[in-house]
């Protein structure tokens, strides 16, 4: 009997808390589609061309440096997974021309990392009376969140531009975080 039904494709990007990884998952209704290949086009920020994947359909894609074709040959056995860059991905499910859902997403593992290692400075210097870094890890939060909700928005400009801001204020207030 055959599947019927409009198909609904749908991926969504997990948090990984992993600089060097990128999860995909496909939550699509493929129905009639099941047996066409989907082709996953990756845009790494800043990038003007994909990476062009087959996705595993209804699963979770897990993408690295190597998958992605950013990792630098060493020799085959001294091989190691290097950190994806922070920044806007683009991600793009094409089925058929008439079945494509685009996604983006804001990496910020390694941001995210560098700020850790100012919460944890925080907390071991802690002076109720020294609020300089405590105010700092406020405004760089506040940034991120700012970030993340204009690109919930699609607005890539202000998703750059505070993210970037962001990035300079740890840079600035903890030299040895970056």
């Amino acid at each position: 009997m055959p599947v019927i039904g409009k198909p609904i494709l749908s991926i969504q990007v997990a948090n990984t808390y992993d600089p060097k990884t990128l999860m995909v998952i496909d939550a699509s209704q493929y129905f009639q589609l099941q047996t066409i290949p989907g082709v996953l086009d990756i845009f790494l920020p800043g990038a003007k061309n994909p990476v062009s994947v087959y996705i595993n359909k209804n699963s979770v894609n897990i993408f690295n440096s190597n998958n992605l074709g950013i990792t630098n040959l060493i020799a085959c056995n001294e091989q190691d997974y290097a950190d994806l860059p922070d920044g806007v991905y683009c991600i793009k499910l094409t089925v058929t021309d008439d079945f494509i859902v685009q996604r983006y997403y804001l990496k910020d593992d390694s941001t995210r990392m560098r700020l850790d290692k100012m919460y944890l400075k925080a907390s071991i210097e802690y002076d109720k009376k020294d609020m300089a870094l405590r105010d700092s890890l406020e405004d760089i939060e506040f940034l991120l969140s700012a970030a993340h909700a204009w690109l919930r928005k699609g607005n890539f400009i202000n998703t750059n531009k505070y993210f970037n801001q962001a990035i300079s204020m740890i840079g600035r207030d903890c030299p040895t975080c970056l």
